[in-house]
């Protein structure tokens, strides 16, 4: 991998203004060839739902300082404690785009098991946070709980810090699946023909956020949409005109933030009586 490709790699996922600006450029081009310059244009329950997934991000920053759990996917950790782990040496000899493609293959594996983990068990209270948003555009992907990531990254350390890839292609990885975790959530209904049974597009993960009942608890991958037909979750019969969202109301930024804790407030007191997704079928 060219080293200057790599710093600007590195440079763009250490990069909070970079996270930002880059996809706002991109997606904002994809909008203005989509729909015209009134693609730029927010209504206001769109600017208001921007508005509230910032000041989620911005108090999810400054927790990540204090108490997030960040991970390590190189192999160190593994060795520090004794567990067996692949050599980066085997990587090493694939072509470098091969090599980057395994990595986000297996990390696209690795999201689709935590994200359906998460719809299937307690632990909806957290993401549900990201499912509250009901006008999505590509700054949806950052409405997330600071308690999401720390899962994630979880996730990313048991089921990728044995394998041993190389520091290249996590990183390319790493910014490949950001950028098309944004882009799946832009407004843009494109479905990819299809493609779309291979690729995930904005029109196949909108149905994830759909309020459909049938389209509860599907399409979980972020980029290879392959993967939830391979383990029978795969849905999208179509445009995607429903509504997205919960049943409940929107809250602000406080109310996302307590939104794991009442949750779990209400399982104790017995008051719902469905786990999964219980947000929508209320």
């Amino acid at each position: 991998m060219p080293t200057w490709l790599l710093n600007a790699l590195q440079t763009f996922q250490g990069s909070n203004p970079a996270q930002f600006f880059v996809p706002t450029i991109l997606f904002g081009a994809l909008l203005v060839i989509r729909r015209g310059w009134r693609g730029l244009v927010l209504s206001d329950e769109t600017l208001r739902s921007v508005t509230v997934t910032l000041a989620l991000t911005i108090g999810n920053g400054l927790i990540a300082t204090i108490i997030l759990f960040e991970v390590d996917l190189s192999v160190a950790p593994w060795s520090s404690i004794g567990l067996p782990h692949l050599s980066t040496q085997i990587w090493e000899g694939l072509p470098w785009p091969v090599g980057v493609l395994a990595a986000v293959l297996l990390i696209d594996f690795v999201d689709y098991w935590t994200h359906r983990l998460m719809h299937r068990s307690i632990l909806w209270g957290v993401h549900a946070v990201h499912h509250t948003d009901p006008r999505l555009t590509w700054m949806s992907a950052f409405r997330v709980h600071f308690l999401e990531r720390s899962i994630m990254a979880a996730g990313y350390f048991v089921g990728l810090g044995w394998i041993g890839f190389p520091l290249s292609y996590l990183i390319a990885a790493a910014v490949i699946a950001y950028l098309h975790n944004r882009y799946v959530h832009c407004n843009l209904g494109w479905n990819h023909g299809p493609a779309a049974k291979i690729i995930a597009s904005p029109n196949w993960h909108r149905w994830h956020h759909s309020t459909l009942p049938a389209a509860y608890d599907k399409n979980f991958a972020n980029v290879f949409s392959f993967l939830d037909l391979v383990f029978g979750t795969y849905y999208n019969p179509g445009p995607c005109e429903t509504e997205v969202g919960l049943a409940e109301p929107s809250p602000g930024p406080i109310g996302l933030f307590l939104y794991p804790f009442k949750y779990w407030l209400r399982l104790a007191r017995k008051r719902t009586p469905d786990l999964p997704f219980i947000g929508q079928k209320n």
